[in-house]
């Protein structure tokens, strides 16, 4: 059996691996949320008030990850949030999986001013090279005191696998190549070292008109 085959093949195993863990750990862990809270609440219940009520571990789950969402989003919550990051982000392996997760749901969730708004290649870091970008905004800026007198787009350049850190460049409208994917397929790309991607990437006819689609 070829070296080049068993490559190939623990490729193969590790991007599995990478997309199969997280859906397992959020399926493990609300399964094991819901009978726990079941194995809690419903004997209390039952005992204290005589009633049984179908369901009572999902609502309680609704209900705990509600209170830990607004919890969240205060300034105490905030700064246990960041601890449990920092946390996260100093164990091997899981930084990449909790840095990936978290960048694809901000990505998803945020509002159309916050969210990337398209994947894109662009030649980085040398002429020739090309690295998955995505741009950030669609406005166009220009550079005062320039000899560059034209107009370029914000586009950044994550890191893998961890694209929660990465490189924002100002590039040029006619030297960026828009990729007709969504970007959270390119997301994959990137957290998966490369492991997961189409089998060919498929360009936007032109910039211009793919940018102004955009706007819309």
């Amino acid at each position: 059996m070829s070296s080049g085959f068993i490559k190939r093949f623990w490729s193969k195993i590790l991007a599995g691996l990478i997309v199969i863990l997280p859906a397992f750990l959020t399926v493990y862990i609300t399964y094991f949320l819901l009978n726990k809270l079941d194995s809690i609440l419903g004997p209390l219940l039952t005992k204290y008030i005589g009633i049984s009520i179908p369901g009572l571990g999902l609502i309680a789950l609704i209900l705990l990850l509600w209170i830990t969402g607004v919890f969240a989003t205060h300034y105490l919550g905030k700064k246990m949030v960041q601890l449990y990051e920092t946390i996260i982000s100093k164990i091997p392996v899981l930084k990449q999986i909790f840095g990936g997760i978290k960048q694809i749901s901000d990505t998803l969730f945020a509002g159309k001013k916050r969210s990337f708004r398209q994947a894109a290649l662009v030649q980085y870091p040398y002429y020739g090279f090309y690295a998955i970008g995505f741009i950030t905004s669609q406005d166009e800026v220009t550079l005062v005191n320039s000899k560059n007198k034209g107009t370029f787009i914000h586009v950044f350049i994550p890191t893998t696998p961890n694209p929660t850190s990465g490189f924002l460049i100002l590039v040029p409208p006619k030297n960026i190549l828009l990729l007709d994917t969504p970007v959270e397929n390119a997301l994959k790309t990137v957290i998966s070292l490369g492991m997961i991607h189409p089998e060919r990437y498929i360009l936007q006819k032109t910039t211009k008109k793919a940018r102004k689609k955009g706007k819309k």
